[in-house]
Parts: structure tokens; sequence; C-alpha cells
């Protein structure tokens, strides 16, 4: 996309405006959060986390990946996710006061907050590169350092951003200022580089060892540490003119180190290690965690201190580091394949190495039951009532419980090969399938029979959407449909050759099957004709589920994507998820009330159908859109639009209100930038999309 640069007075007045918005709507995006998908498990989040910050005992910051941003303000006993939702991740925070912070990451991303870290908004920084690093020495001043040797500094607390490259191309992966004049980055390839005029000038001070470095700390303006690979933390006492490597007793990558004074620090990295010293790092003692990839650590003062890392971690202490706490809530940390309610508060997940998870409030807590099979690899549940459930695996068992999954007692299945889907019609009779075909039991599992065994392809998923027609479907476009309760089943033509994963039926007829490269089929006449949907995307879908014959939902590899349709499959719209990490399986216990399962134990809800309270509701269908800009907002009497059209092409405007309501519809745009007036708009807050080529989408304010 062409950058469009616009003079420093409209810059500064959209970003002042900017924060206006988000100030206003601090309490819609609070709500926000809660309304579209939010995390169940684990708490308070389950993304990497990648840096933190504190600002006192009680108040601070952890960021991390899909732009995750939590914060505390009870020193760490409850966490709230108040910024989350893209492919970027974020690296570093800092806050240089109480109310203003910044955070990078990925792509040039820089956000800033101006109330504490209630709310957010991205800053323009003129860079893709990601940055890795943040420090700010006031409100105002700060830098930023990143990919390339890349080095941002502003002074105007983000407005602009001038940007210099240093004589590296490594990655800088660290910053720090011990003065406002006198700084530090550390280098990937094992420099560090100083400052002595505010960032104006950087001069590299190559120490002996040329090890690559993540983390920089200056105590004040001469003496300061290093750390990075191979468990090396290096120290100078003469403003980083010399280096000594000190003994840290360990080989493991250190990625942060931190000082609360001159004699007191820890060092954090890779397998649980913590190092901490009482001597200015004379001496390094070894600390013990459980678990955990530490990125990230910060002191607030001799006695408390944090550490997050790559597994979603948290760990605080209170006594100096002798004794650590973890912060993170999670019942599991495996790979879950399937999730159930067989009632509205009752529901069950199962996953890899035997895992059984079950809530009796609605995925408010979740309890790891004991299934007794953990070798095992579970791939599908099916529950015929709230206590009575049945689990198929890779090793081709069949498993039941008839006490809520408090005992899980094995079924004969006549396989040992993976079986991938079960599901049952009545109390009695179920349908499991996968490698060897399709088995039935006419006696609540007793005994299965093998009913369909010629089968060349491997079979993914089973559904009947009565006691008598059921459907099938598998590995090359295979698709059975059986009319007699599973005796005979016929093969039908899918139109491709596309993995099928996953089906669902709203009626006897009415269905849908997904897999493969972006496949969507429907039929509407039993599986006479299946008719490719358009999906807009090449990702493998895992899973679909209807609330309705109109309202359905499908889900990728990856929790990034997931599709709402509300016209039975007609568009297919994206919707915003806290996490990128993989999915597996969705189901919905009422309309609105949804989970997704997948990787790390990843559990997501939403109690509104996933939209989010400023989710676009647009009914058009695009997988991606640009943001669109616009100045001033919020707007009294008119706005100017602005977004990338330098061939001319026709454009149409759309503005909705938060009802769904669209108020103005504007053709033939042809411009680049369009002059919006309020007219009969009322006060409020407005979505605005341009569809033309490409899909431009925002949200405005009329005061």
């Amino acid at each position: 996309m062409k950058i469009i640069k616009h003079n420093p007075m409209k810059r500064n007045i959209f970003y002042l405006a900017s924060l206006v918005l988000i100030l206003k709507f601090a309490t819609l995006s609070a709500f926000a959060q809660q309304s579209g998908w939010f995390w169940s498990e684990p708490l308070p989040q389950g993304n990497e986390l990648y840096g933190v910050d504190f600002i006192n005992s009680n108040t601070g910051f952890a960021v991390g990946g899909s732009r995750t941003i939590i914060k505390t303000t009870d020193g760490g006993s409850t966490w709230k996710v108040v910024n989350c939702g893209s492919s970027e991740s974020l690296n570093a925070v800092h806050f240089p006061n109480a109310s203003t912070g910044y955070a990078v990451g990925g792509n040039g991303l820089i956000l800033k907050t101006v109330n504490g870290g209630n709310t957010w908004v991205a800053l323009t920084s003129g860079t893709t590169s990601i940055l890795y690093s943040v420090f700010f020495t006031d409100a105002d001043t700060g830098h930023a350092v990143g990919t390339s040797g890349i080095v941002l500094k502003t002074t105007d607390g983000g407005i602009t951003w001038s940007s210099q490259k240093l004589s590296t191309t490594g990655r800088l992966t660290s910053v720090h200022f011990p003065t406002p004049t006198i700084g530090y980055i550390a280098c990937h390839d094992g420099q560090i580089f100083k400052t002595t005029d505010g960032g104006l000038t950087w001069h590299s001070k190559n120490p002996s060892y040329t090890s690559e470095r993540y983390s920089v700390f200056f105590v004040d303006a001469n003496i300061g540490y290093s750390a990075g690979d191979l468990g090396w933390i290096f120290k100078t006492t003469d403003g980083g003119e010399n280096w000594s490597l000190q003994s840290s007793g360990t080989d493991v990558i250190l990625r942060s180190i931190t000082f609360t004074n001159s004699d007191v620090g820890l060092a954090v990295g890779y397998y649980k290690t913590i190092l901490k010293t009482d001597d200015g790092g004379a001496n390094w003692v070894e600390q013990t965690i459980p678990q955990g990839t530490l990125t990230s650590v910060c002191m607030v003062d001799q006695d408390n201190a944090f550490m997050v890392g790559r597994d979603a971690e948290i760990f605080k202490t209170t006594d100096g580091g002798t004794n650590w706490i973890s912060l993170l809530h999670q019942s599991t940390s495996v790979m879950l394949k399937d999730i159930v309610f067989p009632s509205l508060n009752t529901g069950y997940v199962i996953g890899f190495d035997g895992t059984v998870l079950k809530t009796t409030d609605q995925g408010v807590t979740w309890e790891n039951l004991p299934s007794g099979f953990t070798y095992e690899q579970f791939f599908a549940t099916f529950f015929t009532s709230e206590n009575t459930g049945y689990i198929v695996t890779q090793n081709g068992s069949i498993l039941k419980t008839t006490d809520g999954g408090e005992t899980w007692i094995a079924q004969t299945s006549g396989t040992a090969e993976p079986l991938s889907s079960v599901f049952f019609t009545d109390p009695n009779n179920g349908y499991v399938v996968g490698y060897d075909g399709i088995f039935k039991t006419l006696n609540a599992g007793t005994t299965w029979t093998n009913v369909k065994n010629d089968i060349t392809n491997s079979l993914k998923s089973v559904y009947f959407p009565s006691a008598s027609t059921g459907y099938s479907v598998g590995d090359n476009g295979a698709i059975y449909k059986t009319i007699d309760a599973g005796l005979n089943w016929n093969e039908q033509v899918s139109g491709t050759e596309e993995y099928l994963v996953a089906l669902f039926f709203t009626d006897t007829i009415t269905g849908y099957a997904v897999g493969g490269n972006g496949t969507i089929l429907k039929t509407i006449d039993g599986g006479t004709n299946w008719i490719p949907q358009n999906s807009e995307s090449a990702v493998y879908f895992n899973d679909v589920f209807f609330t309705d014959a109109s309202t359905g939902y499908i889900i990728g590899s990856n929790f990034a994507t997931i599709l709402k349709t509300t016209d039975g499959g007609v568009n297919w719209i994206m919707q915003e998820c806290c996490t990128t990490a993989g999915s597996s399986s969705i189901f919905f216990s009422n309309a609105l009330t949804g989970y997704i399962v997948g990787s790390n134990g990843i559990i997501i809800k939403t109690t509104s159908g996933g939209l989010s309270a400023i989710e676009n509701p647009f009914p058009s269908n695009p997988l991606s859109y640009t943001n669109l800009q616009n100045y001033p907002n919020p707007f009294n009497e008119s706005t100017t639009l602005i977004f990338d059209n330098p061939e001319g092409y026709q454009y149409k405007l759309y503005i909705m209100d938060l009802s769904g309501k669209i108020c103005r519809i504007i053709d033939d745009i042809t411009t680049s930038e369009y002059f919006l007036e309020k007219g009969d708009l009322k006060e409020g807050f407005y979505f605005v999309e341009l569809k033309g080529p490409n899909i431009y989408r925002g949200k405005i304010i009329i005061e």
C-alpha cells in the first residue's frame, strides 16, 4: 500500500483526536474485550509474553503475541486483558510515568496509552521493521530499536519519529537510558552502542566477546550489565569502555537482565533459568521454578519482582526471589482436540495425553479429570447426557463414562487404527469413523460392528441429522451418506479432492462440509449436489458449527480464522480473536454462547455470538481489509477520509450506526481523499466502509 503523507499540523490534529477517541470509548472498548471472543483457559490469557513493566508493586503490564496487553492493579492477583487481536506481537512495554506508556512490536507497531494503560492507540512509526525494545526518559522523549540496526526517536510523545541506522545489520534487542542524555543499545551481533547526546549519535563499544546480546541495563551512567547467549553476563564500571565477563554458572540463553540498585539484580532466560546477585554480579545464584522459557523480568524493589515467558507464564516474588509464585491459572497445556456441552452449564474438553477437562459453570472454571489413559491421544468426544459420554482415540480405542467423566471404561472397537469422530443419535445407537471405515453400536457401546470397511479414504467426521440419515467425510473429498441408519452407505460426488475434516447439518438435506485449502461445501438436497462456497481463504478449516439454519461458524487451523455467516453461508465474515494459536473444535451451547479449543490448552469463549461491541458489522465478506484514516475524529461538522486510490477507481461509502442500520450510502467516490459532512447524521459512534477494488474500514465519532 502506498503511504500517504500529510502535513504535520494535520497529523497532530489526527493524533490528538485519536487520543480523545480512545478516552471517550474506554468503557466501550473494555466491554468489547468481553463481548467478542475472550479467554476461558488459561487465565489471565494464553499468548506468549515477551515484555513486562511495573509502575509500582501493584500496577504493572505485560505484552506479547497477538498485540496482547494485560494489566494488573493488585500486584498480579488479577489481570485484565486491555488489548489483543492481531497477527503482530508486542515485544516490549515501558511506562515513563503512571499515565503514559508505550509498547512496540512487529511491523513497526508502536502503541501508546495516556490513561494508565486502559486504552491504547497505534502511532505512525514510519517503519515496517520489527521493534524489540522501547525506553522513554520522560513522557515525550523516547527511543525504540529493532531489526537491521534501526533506531527510532521521538520528542513529542510519538506524534513524529525520526529514524537512523546504526553501523550493523544485526537486530537491536534492547535499549536503556540511565540519564536523559546517556543511553545504551544491545545488538544481536555482540555490539553495545552508546550515546551521550540523547540519541543524536551512537558509537559502538565492542566488548571482547561477540556473543549475541539480548538485554542491557544500567544502574547509573557508568555501571551497567549486558546478558545474552551462552549464559554470558558482562559488566562495565566505566560507561561501557570496558566490559568484564562474569561467571553466571549457566550456558543457556539469557533474555533479560535488570537491577534495583548497584548490588541486587536478576537475569532470566531459557529452560526456567533465574539468576540472582546480591553483590553487583560477583556471584550469581540460580533459582528454580517448575517450568518456563522466560523472556523478561522487572524488579520493583529488592523484594518484589515479576517475570513473564513464552508459555504465557507470569511469576512473582515478594522475598527477593527466594520463592516464586505462578500467576498463570491453567488446567493443562496440551493440544485440545474436541469440545461438547451436553447442557448449558456442563461441558467437556478432550485432548492429547489422555486429557479430559470438565466445567459445570459455563467455562468459568475447568477441572482436569484423570482419565486413566495418560498415553492415549484423544481425538473426539460425544455425550448423550450430562453424565454419559464417549471418547475415540488415535489407537482405535473407544472409551465410555457414565459418571460425568470420573471414570472411563475401554470398549472393544474392533480396530487399532485411529478413530476421528463419534456421534450418537440416541443413548443406544452410535457411530464412529476413522482409518478403517465406519463402526456402529446398537447397545450404547457394549459391542461395535464395522458397517463400512471397503472405504479407501480415511474418514474424519460423522454426523446424523436424524436417526436414519447420516453423512461422513474424509480424505480426497470423500463424502458418504446413509438413509437406513448406517446399514448401507453410498459415496457422493463432492467435486473436490481436498481433505474434508468436518461437517454439520441443519436438517436432513441442508449441510456443510469444510476442509483443506479454504474448502466450504454446501448441499440443500441431501448431498445430491455439493456447491462450493466462497471463503476467500486458503487456510485449512478444522470445524464447522451452526446454531440455526442461518447462523454458523467455521474455524481454521488457528484462532485467527473464525468465520461467521448469518445468511446460510452466502457470506462469511471474519471475526476478531485474542490469539493466533492453533484451533481444533468449536461448539455453541446456545445461540450466543460458544467455545473454541486448540493448542497449548487454550479455550476461548463468546457470550455474544462472537460479535464485539465495536466490531464492524458490514455485510460484505472481506477476510482482509485496510484501516480507513480520517481526521479530525471526533468531529462536529465534517471530516476527511483518506485512502489509497491513485488510479481513480470507483468506491462506494457506507455509514452504519451501532444498531446495524445503514444511515448513508455515497456512490462514485474516485479520489484518495473524501470530504464527509455531518449532514443529517446524529451525534454518536458510526462504522464506515469504502468498497471498491479494495475494502477500507474505520470508525467515526460525531460530537
